[in-house]
Parts: C-alpha cells; sequence; structure tokens
C-alpha cells in the first residue's frame, strides 16, 4: 500500500519538472517569464514529493517511526551527558 502511494506521489509530483525540461531542451527559449515560474513551481512540487515520502513513511511504518524515536533518545542522552560532564561524549554503538 505505502509503495502504491510513494509511486503515485512520484508520478504526480515530479512529471510536471521533468517534462518542463524536455520542452527546455526542445524549445531552448527558458527565457519567457512564465516558464521560469512554472519551473519554480515544479521544483517545489518535486521537494513535497521528498516530503510526502518521509510523512507516509512516519505514518504507516512502526518500525520506521521506532528507529527515529531511538536515534533522538540516543541523542538526546549524549547531549544530556555532555552537559552534565562538560565534556566530549564518546558515542559508539556498543549498546545498541
Amino acid at each position: 500500500m505505502i509503495l502504491i502511494a510513494i509511486v503515485v506521489f512520484f508520478l504526480l509530483l515530479v512529471t510536471p519538472s521533468e517534462l518542463l525540461h524536455l520542452c527546455y531542451y526542445l524549445v531552448r527559449d527558458d527565457s519567457a517569464p512564465s516558464f521560469e515560474l512554472a519551473l519554480v513551481f515544479a521544483n517545489v512540487l518535486q521537494t513535497a514529493n521528498f516530503a510526502l515520502n518521509f510523512l507516509l513513511y512516519c505514518a504507516c511504518n512502526s518500525q520506521f517511526r521506532d528507529t527515529w524515536k531511538h536515534l533522538f533518545d540516543f541523542v538526546s542522552c549524549a547531549k544530556l551527558y555532555n552537559i552534565i560532564h562538560e565534556c566530549p561524549v564518546d558515542i559508539s554503538l556498543q549498546n545498541m
């Protein structure tokens, strides 16, 4: 299910940018302000695709969420240790 959603989002959000690049290489006229605006909008859509992928993984994959939680807990503990002892932290993965 998540794979289908990722593919659909990819096709919907990345295709406009690729079509604009194809038109640019065929016509070679990028001086039009409307083309520049369309390219900016297509780039925003492409960036939104990456953000939506992350949100989809967070929403649908409990292992992905648990890994992020563990990572933030580990970083928080390392920062707390560094604040308390005022020394560099030896961040090793021995206890993981």
